[in-house]
């Protein structure tokens, strides 16, 4: 069972020197992680973009500022399975009482559990564009799933594993306190979501506490240059956007492909 990112099989040789996971419980059931070399995306505005290479940090939302409603929470089946919602009365299982109480917490807790979002395709997603990436002043990151790893210079997420989408009413959950993290609606199966995701434990928490409950997440460090495989513009910007791309990641040092979306073809008639 993997209960953390360093526990992946093969992963050593995608960890940078020098970076440290400070979580090392997680998931207890199996998760599915992406293949090394899975295709991830990142669909981004221009602004953000920017800020990837001024300040060479990835961002990490907070959970309950995500907005699903249903981010982070048990699915209903989960939910009925223990009773929680319907009886106040203690259970004779002394261990659904104690999942019972975890589950009271979890809600909660969601503002110390942090995430970084990936689409996993091998091809463009018209979706994606038009929710993620603003129209004509978008475009999107290219990587894959080791080089994202090792672009991590000085904090490891706890976890970076896909995504799955189940029908909340009838699924119920691994009793995880990361199960939440790592199931969606299956109204949301078009994003096909590889997430990193951090869990801040109490050390970090006493320090960040203020600034993490404020705020919507938090920063973490990563080399750009190391991370980026490929930038793609928006199908639907103009020319000029795709010379502009091209000169910042010039000025930031970026050799990676810089090129226009497939999308943005006109058919051969």
């Amino acid at each position: 069972m993997i209960h953390s990112l360093t526990e992946v099989p093969g992963i050593e040789p995608c960890i940078r020197d020098g970076t440290r996971q400070l979580i090392r419980q997680g998931p207890t059931y199996p998760i599915k992680v992406p293949s090394f070399d899975a295709t991830l995306w990142r669909y981004m505005d221009f602004v953000k973009f920017v800020s990837l290479l001024e300040h060479e940090m990835l961002f990490f939302v907070r959970a309950d500022q995500l907005s699903d409603p249903y981010e982070g929470a048990w699915s209903d089946a989960s939910r009925r399975a223990i009773g929680l919602g319907t009886s106040n009365e203690p259970d004779p299982d002394e261990s659904v009482n104690l999942w019972r109480s975890a589950l009271k917490m979890a809600k909660p807790e969601r503002r110390f559990m942090l995430v970084n979002c990936w689409h996993n395709s091998t091809h463009e997603s018209e979706a994606m564009w038009k929710l993620y990436a603003g129209k004509g002043y978008g475009l999107a990151v290219k990587t894959d799933f080791k080089t994202l790893v090792h672009s991590f210079t000085d904090r490891l997420p706890d976890m970076v594993a896909k995504v799955e989408y189940v029908c909340y009413e009838s699924y119920e959950m691994p009793q995880s306190l990361w199960a939440p993290l790592l199931h969606k609606r299956l109204e949301f199966v078009h994003e096909r979501e590889v997430r990193a995701i951090l869990v801040l434990g109490h050390q970090e928490r006493a320090h960040r506490a203020a600034h993490v409950v404020r705020d919507v997440g938090m920063c973490v460090p990563v080399d750009p240059s190391d991370l980026i495989q490929e930038v793609v513009v928006s199908p639907y910007g103009e020319d000029w956007m795709l010379e502009l791309v091209e000169r910042v990641c010039t000025r930031y040092g970026i050799d990676a492909p810089v090129k226009k979306s497939s999308m943005a073809k006109d058919p051969s008639w």
